[in-house]
């Protein structure tokens, strides 16, 4: 166990003052905001908006959950997480889009609940950590965006989008991408990515098995 808690710091040290702490910083912070529920939230409600409102009230509609992220996170950067979030979801059926929250939303809450459990302090809190971040409290284990985002993406991919190889290979891709920006930021372990990307893949995988999409959605996806 001492071995392996030696790797977990030694992993993230590079990870951390490789990328987190270089030029490459803010594209860390913009990959792991665009992790935070409720700008993925805004993204895929601007998507849905877009599709079924006009125009007018779509933008408008957009611009609102824009401003209120704003306003929440006070970072130009989290705006354009937003952004990230709707290019990523702008090609995923509406239906998809709606199961995939629901599995991020499950995943959450099974995190909230088993967290307790696992009294782990944040790397953010070793004395050469640099986080990017205001995060030092709570338990470190298992990494809440990397549990939302894996969720969300498996619940996509198990629901037959997964056959159109452009949106599986960019959610993937999006979805490893946050679970290291988590440790570059500076407030996850390596092993909290990984603890969260199973929680997140499981809870999708047993909602898509016990809430699967119609045949003609699936038929649709894979064929589009």
């Amino acid at each position: 166990m001492r071995d392996f808690w030696q790797l977990d710091i030694r992993v993230f040290r590079v990870l951390h003052e490789g990328w987190g702490q270089s030029w490459a910083a803010p594209l860390a912070k913009l990959l792991s905001d665009s992790g935070l529920g409720h700008i993925a939230l805004a993204g895929l409600i601007a998507v849905v908006a877009w599709r079924r409102w006009p125009r007018w009230a779509a933008a408008a509609w957009s611009l609102v959950w824009v401003l209120a992220v704003a306003l929440v996170e006070r970072d130009i950067i989290s705006v354009l997480a937003c952004g990230l979030a709707l290019v990523l979801f702008r090609s995923v059926p509406t239906r998809t889009l709606l199961e995939g929250l629901a599995s991020a939303v499950a995943a959450s809450l099974v995190r909230l609940a088993v967290e307790p459990a696992f009294d782990r302090m944040r790397p953010s809190n070793l004395a050469f950590a640099r986080p990017l971040e205001d995060v030092y409290g709570a338990s470190s284990f298992p990494s809440g965006h990397s549990t939302m985002v894996s969720a969300l993406v498996v619940s996509v991919l198990l629901s037959g989008v997964g056959k159109r190889t452009s949106i599986a290979g960019w959610l993937a891709a999006w979805a490893v991408l946050v679970g290291i920006s988590r440790v570059a930021v500076g407030v996850h372990f390596p092993s909290d990515v990984v603890g969260g990307f199973a929680l997140g893949s499981a809870v999708a995988a047993l909602l898509v098995m016990a809430w699967p999409l119609p045949q003609e959605v699936t038929d649709t996806a894979a064929r589009s």
